[in-house]
């Protein structure tokens, strides 16, 4: 698959996202079977594409967390941090826009072991 990064400014603010309708249910329930066909409804599933602030354009959002605390946190970090040890990161967010899929959020790998 051919990902393209991108963050999320282009998407509208969460107050400013439609409420919840019957083509949405519609979706979902589409998106459901498809997971369901390919036995994927344990790894995948779908995410409400929204944003609370700008960021740069050379700025992506990473996951981390703290067990310890059970504290996450989702934080803007350079692009380069991700480009230049992609192996360390799995993408945790894909977003499906004008026939490409963009990789928009990433959790480090061993994110398990920062305190």
């Amino acid at each position: 698959m051919n990902s393209i990064i991108q963050n999320w400014n282009d998407l509208p603010q969460i107050e400013d996202v439609h409420s919840f309708d019957q083509s949405d249910e519609n979706c979902l329930e589409d998106i459901r079977q498809v997971l369901e066909k390919h036995d994927k409804t344990s790894k995948f599933g779908v995410a409400l594409l929204h944003k609370h602030f700008d960021l740069g354009s050379d700025e992506i959002l990473l996951e981390t967390n703290n067990p310890k605390t059970k504290t996450l946190t989702i934080k803007p970090v350079n692009l380069s941090e991700i480009e230049e040890n992609e192996e360390k990161f799995i993408t945790t967010l894909y977003r499906f826009d004008n026939n490409l899929v963009y990789k928009c959020s990433w959790c480090k790998r061993n994110h398990h072991n920062d305190d």
